[in-house]
């Protein structure tokens, strides 16, 4: 039995510095959902606005989606987690 992660979220008041400073490290990252699941497109006939879901929208803002995968070697975890602790806010 295996198990198969699709993603690994943080999430961070600094979030687009983060990302930044990663890419800086060669790490890529990605931002699910930058717009939050009631203000996309394909559910505006629900009618949520703005404010509707102040948690949502702010994560929305926060969450950044660190790289996973079965292909990572132990190596790239461990740059992974210390270019993280090394990011200065």
């Amino acid at each position: 039995e295996t198990d198969v992660y699709h993603t690994f979220v943080i999430q961070t008041k600094y979030r687009d510095e983060l990302k930044q400073f990663l890419l800086k490290n060669l790490i890529d990252t990605a931002i699910h959902y930058p717009i939050p699941i009631h203000l996309q497109p394909a559910a505006k006939k629900l009618g949520y606005k703005l404010g509707d879901f102040p948690v949502t929208e702010k994560q929305s803002k926060e969450i950044l989606t660190l790289p996973v995968n079965q292909f990572l070697e132990p190596k790239q975890i461990e740059k992974i987690i210390k270019v993280i602790n090394q990011f200065k806010t």
